[in-house]
């Protein structure tokens, strides 16, 4: 019987053990840990970009987009400039949909900051810009970054075509004298919504 019982203890221990060490070998949800990628998409960032953004996850969207995930450790305008570029000229021969979120991580968590497509409708099939040119800025009330808050962050990316924003990064935009159509000439469509 004790012997029955000692097995089932290290059964049980090595579950644990083996379940605490997956979860942080593929990076848990709320604490994420740079790791390198895979394709050669994610891993071209990896090398541009080095620990200022790094890789998250990627995963397969419901309109058949894949959607990559990264962290954002240097919340400056430089940075997410460069990181933009380097999406852009990855752009230019991508013939899937690309979604890319970037995301801020904090003690509590991960917050939504924005995100950069190369698509403007879920519906289509293929990408419609030969760029990352779809940006919407969402991202937490809790966000206390003020820096991801700034509607100038995101005036130095390029090439814009639509953008999504909620009615706060509208306020602050106007507030600074921000015209998005003076920012980005190509820019087509400006979509204002509480929560995008």
């Amino acid at each position: 019987m004790r012997k029955i019982r000692k097995i089932w203890i290290g059964i049980i221990i090595a579950v644990i053990v083996y379940t605490f060490f997956a979860s942080e070998i593929c990076g848990s949800r709320y604490h994420p840990t740079p790791q390198i990628p895979r394709d050669f998409f994610s891993y071209k960032i990896f090398r541009e970009m080095g620990n200022d953004i790094y890789y998250y996850k990627r995963e397969k969207g419901n309109s058949g987009q894949i959607k990559y995930f990264y962290v954002i450790e240097r919340c400056d305008r430089d940075t997410i400039n460069r990181f933009s570029k380097i999406l852009n000229v990855l752009g230019e021969k991508e013939e899937k949909k690309i979604a890319v979120y970037v995301e801020a991580k904090f003690t509590w968590g991960l917050s939504s900051t924005f995100n950069l497509k190369n698509y403007s409708d879920d519906n289509l099939e293929k990408p419609d810009y030969n760029g990352f040119y779809v940006l919407t800025i969402a991202y937490s009330e809790m966000l206390d970054e003020e820096t991801l808050r700034d509607p100038l962050t995101y005036t130095g990316i390029e090439g814009i075509r639509k953008l999504i924003i909620s009615e706060e990064m509208q306020k602050r935009a106007e507030e600074r004298g921000i015209d998005w159509y003076e920012i980005w000439p190509d820019l087509e469509e400006v979509v204002v919504d509480r929560v995008p």
